[in-house]
């Protein structure tokens, strides 16, 4: 019928002649595939004149009907199509090119002053966690459409949850899809699976799903489990220059936390990886507080790797007291796994001697949370000291757990209490700013599970605020042992 809009679906749905749920501000199609969704803006079709045969045309050629204007071709970005059709109030917030830009200059440098951008919304302190790892890549920016696209990707990503902008969201999973099919390809290259432009797309795009979490909030575990078996199979000696090592230690704690809450053993706690773990040592043009506090992160991470290992066997004692009983069907190996919780342990407190002479300790100030169980919370210097710290606590509540399972006696304790509420008592500070959900997610989810049921429903009530930044930090994840048994 003349004047009437031909269908109630996304353009990009009706032209692919597929159902649209219509939801917005993106179709569920497009947010699946990884598309910008166009909208439901049809515009109205109306019929002047008779209809009339246009001719077979190639693709991309033009046909002029008789009369009308000579047409130009669109101009496109750096990735072959329009990131957008209008300036982004982010970008041009700070002063920034307009997004998008034509394709007038190299890639390489449309996509730095990106990055530019990015660090110019960020503080100081969460700059000095991106802007080495950043550093590293920029020689490789420009070279390979791979990482182009994963980069701008995690930038569009990280920029729009900051700003909320759905436009610059939507965009970031287009470039997301473009850059995991050409991962894909990469992978399967003799030629190209060890190179460092395809490490650091595959890391890239595991860091993307822990903010966007495309499938499910479990997403980004897929990649680490891809990224950890790409990193294995390169070898331990495939991380000496600076840009691998760089990448290597920047998904290294992403990489342990999946085999974490997959239940299984991690390669990095094997010699040969764990001289890796200990190469960022390297302390050229630092200053010696700087060199010991890289010196005691990577003791740290030594330490973290062996926990995997331990709590796959301990795990199943906690469900078993949860559930009444006192011990499982192979008690027999308890004396061996006591015995290497116990030297992790030791190890542990021997690092945290280190970690209170290095690193400020946290000062109480005031919580402005109307609703936290506690009248004051922790503070620190820089949020990434609080996130080592919320680590040691976490880590020393969870060996403590199993010395306890496994009836060894003979250590002396930190309350647990204590412990927990520490944790807890940081969150709110540490977890500010876009990357404060990566930096609670893994202590906070372990003090769910070690809480009491009140303290549970405090913590559940907070994690809306993380799920805004980050979809790994998802409500449905948050199931305790006891309550695991009681459903």
């Amino acid at each position: 019928m003349v004047g009437v809009p031909r269908s109630s679906g996304c353009r990009l749905c009706v032209q692919r002649r597929v159902k649209c749920d219509q939801s917005k501000p993106w179709c569920q199609n497009c947010a699946r595939y990884g598309a910008p969704c166009p909208g439901y803006n049809h515009g109205y079709k109306f019929v002047s004149n008779k209809h009339h045969i246009r001719p077979r045309q190639r693709r991309g050629h033009v046909v002029q009907q008789p009369g009308s204007k000579p047409t130009s071709p669109r101009p496109s970005t750096p990735y072959g199509r329009e990131l957008a059709r209008s300036p982004s109030p982010t970008v041009a917030a700070h002063g920034r090119s307009r997004l998008p830009i034509p394709l007038r200059e190299p890639r390489a440098s449309y996509i730095n002053q990106m990055l530019e951008t990015l660090h110019a919304g960020l503080g100081a302190d969460e700059l000095a966690f991106l802007h080495p790892w950043f550093k590293g890549m920029q020689q490789h920016i420009g070279t390979k459409v791979t990482l182009d696209s994963a980069v701008m990707s995690l930038v569009l990503q990280m920029l729009g949850k900051r700003s909320r902008d759905s436009r610059l969201i939507g965009e970031s999973h287009f470039l997301y899809g473009r850059s995991l099919h050409a991962l894909q390809l990469a992978l399967n290259s003799t030629a190209e699976w060890q190179t460092t432009e395809t490490l650091c797309t595959t890391v890239l795009l595991c860091h993307f799903e822990m903010f966007a979490g495309t499938g499910d909030a479990l997403s980004w575990m897929k990649h680490a489990d891809a990224l950890g078996l790409l990193i294995e199979r390169r070898g331990p000696d495939a991380y000496a220059n600076e840009c691998d090592l760089n990448v290597f230690n920047t998904c290294r704690t992403a990489i342990i936390f999946n085999c974490f809450w997959s239940g299984k053993d991690c390669f990095f706690a094997e010699p040969p990886w764990e001289r890796v773990l200990r190469r960022g040592d390297n302390t050229q043009g630092l200053t010696q507080s700087e060199a010991q506090r890289r010196a005691l992160v990577n003791d740290y991470v030594v330490i973290l790797a062996r926990l995997p290992g331990i709590m796959r066997r301990v795990y199943p004692l906690f469900q078993a007291r949860s559930q009444g009983f006192l011990l499982p069907a192979y008690a027999e190996g308890l004396s061996a796994m006591r015995h290497t919780i116990s030297d992790v342990y030791q190890s542990l407190i021997r690092w945290s001697e280190r970690l209170h002479s290095n690193m400020p300790p946290p000062v109480e100030i005031a919580t402005s949370d109307e609703t936290s169980p506690w009248a004051t919370v922790l503070s620190y210097e820089n949020v990434w000291f609080g996130a080592l710290y919320m680590g040691y606590w976490t880590v020393r509540l969870l060996l403590q757990l199993g010395l306890e399972l496994t009836r060894n006696r003979d250590e002396t304790f930190e309350d647990d209490r204590l412990l927990l509420s520490n944790v807890l008592r940081s969150c709110e500070t540490v977890g500010e700013g876009i990357m404060g959900p990566y930096r609670i997610g893994f202590s906070i989810r372990c003090a769910y599970d070690l809480a009491d049921p009140p303290t549970r429903v405090w913590i559940k009530s907070k994690l809306s605020r993380f799920q805004e930044t980050s979809a790994s930090i998802d409500a449905n994840l948050f199931v305790s042992p006891d309550e695991r048994t009681a459903s």
